[in-house]
């Protein structure tokens, strides 16, 4: 099964059912039980974030995997002219990636029979004056390459989709990118018999919309690549072909609580993985051996460093990766991972690494719309800030909007 099938009404009006007695007897329920501060997971919290987490925790955990067919965008649908300007975005596709790849990827392209297809691009930023038809590239364009969140199952590029706040803010805020191209890549799923899209479906489908910037003239080294949770797993992954197997130099690298190691070797007792998995939205929704880590891997190691590059058991080198900025909340069950690929890339990486971590947020604090202000404004303030202090190479000129 290459595309998604269609969604049956009995899908919809379970869904429905799902979603109405989470408003009903969920959220009242968790009113009531965070309505004294000592009962919630955090004192400092207000009812509102209390309630607010609790709701994000269920719908990672207990909706989204049962119903992942709603929660995804067919990679294949073509929004049309009105949805593009009620969202006050543009759209465009790829043509299908040319040439062999090299390295593990193309071994594992070859292995899985991985399909190449013309990839959706969403184009955040500024309309131009033909109304987003020109995408090219400016003399001296710098751009964010942006891959959404979702645990590799779930998620879109599309504007709806709650990780879109970071591509439209960050193109609000830093004054050097005034624009943000964000992937439609395939998503993996599982049934009895087979699991569809697996590795290295979607890090192929980045490598195809990267080569589509490429084409519009934008230089490698005005190109930042950046990802949320499983978006930033990929990201690295983006970024470590391009590194070392095309030795291309890029603008920067944007890590969001990555998801950075898929084996159980930051799974011990006492690790962020178990002592937080109470505090933080994702609980045990993509450890090891979780749905989302299966369909992905389809039985393919994940001792890989395109996969797991924190993972305690091999030894990835960071070398020739770009100015990179990493992201954390203080109670997300990644935290130690994060802090491991931290270490590695310390001192390795070109231009330096600025790690962050929110006091008390927990994992995807930019995907949190309404409870996590003003952290995740603050947040995306100082990446904004970050980027526009990233001197370009001296060939190319700093271009402020």
């Amino acid at each position: 099964m290459d595309r998604p099938q269609p969604i049956t009404i009995g899908r919809k009006l379970a869904a429905v059912a799902s979603l109405a007695y989470a408003k009903l007897v969920l959220i009242a329920y968790w009113i009531i039980s965070n309505i004294i501060p000592s009962w919630r997971r955090d004192p400092k919290w207000t009812l509102r974030r209390a309630v607010g987490f609790r709701l994000s925790g269920w719908a990672v955990s207990e909706f989204s995997p049962k119903f992942q067919d709603i929660c995804s965008r067919d990679w294949s649908a073509e929004p049309d002219e009105k949805e593009l300007r009620r969202w006050n975005v543009g759209f465009a596709r790829t043509g299908e990636l040319q040439g062999p790849l090299l390295g593990e990827v193309g071994r594992l392209e070859k292995e899985t029979g991985a399909k190449r297809v013309r990839v959706g691009v969403y184009w955040y930023g500024p309309q131009d004056e033909n109304g987003r038809r020109d995408y090219s590239a400016s003399p001296g364009e710098r751009i964010l390459l942006y891959l959404h969140a979702g645990m590799y199952v779930i998620g879109s590029a599309h504007p709806s989709d709650m990780s879109s706040f970071i591509p439209t803010q960050l193109c609000n805020f830093a004054r050097t990118v005034p624009r943000v191209a964000s992937v439609e890549y395939r998503l993996s799923s599982m049934t009895p018999n087979a699991s569809t899209h697996p590795f290295p479906t979607a890090l192929i489908d980045t490598l195809t919309a990267f080569r589509y910037l490429l084409e519009l003239g934008f230089s490698p080294d005005n190109i930042f690549i950046g990802g949320d949770s499983s978006g930033a797993n990929l990201a690295l992954a983006l970024t470590r072909y391009l590194v070392e197997e095309e030795s291309l130099s890029l603008a920067g690298l944007i890590l969001f609580s990555p998801w950075c190691d898929l084996t159980s070797s930051h799974s011990r007792p006492g690790m962020s993985r178990q002592i937080k998995r109470e505090k933080d939205v994702l609980g045990s929704a993509i450890d090891p051996g979780s749905y989302s880590a299966n369909a992905l891997l389809c039985g393919l190691s994940p001792e890989n460093p395109y996969i797991s590059p924190a993972c305690k058991w091999i030894l990835p080198s960071f070398g020739g990766f770009p100015p990179t900025y990493l992201a954390a909340g203080e109670m997300e069950v990644f935290l130690d991972e994060i802090k491991t690929l931290k270490s590695r890339m310390e001192g390795i990486v070109d231009g330096g690494l600025v790690y962050d971590e929110t006091p008390g947020a927990p994992h995807g604090t930019l995907t949190h719309t309404y409870f996590m202000e003003p952290e995740r404004s603050q947040l995306i303030t100082r990446v904004a800030e970050w980027i526009d202090d990233i001197r370009p190479t001296p060939q190319q000129p700093l271009i402020y909007i």
